[in-house]
């Protein structure tokens, strides 16, 4: 015969927000070494649930899995109905599907379960146009205790191949896994534009283009677990009045904060492809001793430049330390005696 017990989980004081998600388990213990756990999920506060309806499956029916290890579990986003006055709970795959444009405005909150991704699908586009004093928040759901800035709680933002003209002004980016993924550019408009947007606390990038085109102005992107940038596969970018600062300190990172390649190893085989990066009044800091950029390009490739101006990077030409107020507390503004006066993240004041 088995019996059940509750397990004992924190419960919130009283006066304190309620959670999006209330998680519970049930314990069944079977014999007195086998005792096997039942969790329990319960929607927590008035707000907008966007819940999977269905799998992505191939034609033999098993399901396609995700860099999670998890099946393609999604919904697709009523986007000319999307509710402005609550905030948004995702969890598995939310889809910008074909066509169509999610707006998200001043003051929207997007709370990610587990894994969860905000996904602009093919032909898609995502506008967020957020203000200085009501940026548009993507954070992860929990946010008790150390949760708070805990990084890898969800998944990422992917702004995925052949959609285009996405910008994304104003917004905070916290605590998932990778901030934004942009694929490859449908066309010859910037499949990203962002600017005035703080990307932090990610357990692997921060911010991640794979042959796409992006174009970022006044960027704060900071501690992640392998790169706060990454370009690779080529494409086009161009960074201006940026801060990328990595001062990981979960674990030592071997990775630069900024990494820009233009080839593809694949099967004993390189594929090249153009790449033309520009790096502009920008601070590339980090607490990495041997350096916080690697450009590696293959000239052979159609084209392949990387142009680096008026940035003081660590381990580069202009290696001089940005002073900080306190980057290992996530405070990046510049002390009155920083060399970097005048460059860089300059938002909020």
């Amino acid at each position: 015969m088995s019996s059940c017990l509750q397990e004992q989980i924190a419960v919130p004081h009283a006066c304190e927000p309620e959670p999006f998600l209330i998680e519970d388990a049930i314990l069944f213990r079977l014999t007195a070494s086998n005792i096997q756990r039942l969790p329990l999920t319960a929607y927590g506060r008035n707000a907008v649930y966007h819940v999977p309806t269905d799998t992505i499956h191939y034609a033999d029916g098993t399901p396609v899995i995700d860099m999670y290890g998890r099946p393609y579990a999604y919904s697709v986003i009523d986007c000319a109905g999307w509710r402005h006055d609550l905030p948004h709970v995702i969890l598995g795959y939310a889809v910008v599907d074909s066509r169509n444009t999610l707006t998200l405005t001043e003051g929207d909150e997007l709370y990610f379960h587990n894994d969860a991704v905000l996904w602009v699908y093919d032909s898609a586009t995502l506008k967020v146009q957020g203000t200085a004093e009501q940026p548009v928040l993507f954070t992860s759901v929990r946010h008790d205790g150390w949760y708070d800035s805990l990084p890898g709680q969800w998944g990422h933002i992917w702004i995925s191949k052949g959609s285009w003209n996405s910008e994304i002004e104003h917004a905070v980016i916290e605590n998932g896994f990778v901030g934004i993924l942009v694929d490859s550019c449908a066309n010859a408009n910037p499949t990203l534009r962002i600017s005035n947007t703080q990307i932090r606390n990610q357990s692997h990038v921060g911010l991640m283009g794979q042959t796409a085109y992006i174009v970022g102005n006044n960027l704060l992107v900071t501690n992640c677990g392998s790169a706060t940038t990454v370009m690779q596969y080529g494409g086009r970018y161009h960074y201006n009045r940026c801060t990328f600062a990595n001062y990981w300190r979960y674990e030592t990172r071997k990775m630069p904060a900024v990494i820009i390649t233009n080839y593809l190893n694949y099967q004993g085989t390189r594929y090249l492809y153009p790449m033309r990066a520009t790096i502009a009044d920008c601070i590339v800091y980090g607490n990495r001793a041997d350096g916080e950029m690697l450009i590696d390009l293959d000239d052979r490739a159609e084209e392949a430049t990387a142009t680096v101006t008026h940035s003081i990077v660590r381990g580069g030409e202009w290696d001089e330390d940005p002073r900080f107020v306190a980057p290992l507390a996530g405070d990046f503004h510049l002390q009155d005696d920083s060399p970097a006066i005048g460059i860089g993240y300059s938002y909020p004041n």
